[in-house]
């Protein structure tokens, strides 16, 4: 038999209260917050813009007036002086230094080694020395501080023969182009 209640199941249980303060709440800020950026916006539109094109009318009736006194002779003269200083600038960072092949050649340089002749082609990068070496271990050796020389792309030895004690040799140093510049 059905079991009987002495009072309806739906009544024993409290109803959910839902607290109606919070969505109002965050509304209420939520619209605080909108008005302020919207009054900040219209003051800057209102306020600050107008100010901040007065000032560049200022400055801009400034630099006129400045310019204005600068005579068009003394402004030509200008002109030329400036592009004469950026063409000699371009030719200084095109110049090739020659200069800095020798305290190279002097660091890699073996102390029995001395140079009787030196001839520089700039078109070919092409540094040609003639040299008298103590004896052929020497000439190796010097050889191979050629070739561990960073600026050196390549080298060539011309000719060597052995005259007075002594050897005498031509070689060709390539030269890396950075090292020109």
């Amino acid at each position: 038999m059905p079991q009987q209640f002495a009072q309806n199941p739906l009544n024993q249980f409290e109803p959910e209260k839902l607290s109606v303060g919070w969505p109002w709440r965050l509304l209420s800020v939520s619209f605080i917050i909108f008005l302020i950026i919207l009054l900040t916006y219209f003051g800057l539109v209102i306020g600050y813009e107008p100010y901040l094109n007065s000032r560049i009318e200022q400055k801009e009736t400034e630099i006129n007036n400045l310019a204005q006194t600068v005579s068009n002779e003394d402004r030509d003269k200008f002109i030329g002086f400036y592009s004469k200083l950026d063409n000699l600038k371009n030719i200084l960072d095109s110049h090739i230094f020659s200069s800095k092949i020798f305290p190279q050649l002097e660091r890699i340089t073996n102390k029995k080694v001395y140079y009787s002749g030196v001839s520089l082609k700039i078109p070919t990068r092409e540094f040609e020395v003639d040299g008298v070496a103590e004896n052929y271990g020497v000439l190796g050796e010097q050889l191979e501080s050629f070739a561990q020389l960073s600026e050196v792309e390549r080298y060539i030895l011309n000719q060597s023969r052995i005259e007075e004690g002594a050897v005498r040799f031509k070689a060709t140093l390539i030269f890396k182009d950075a090292l020109f510049k």
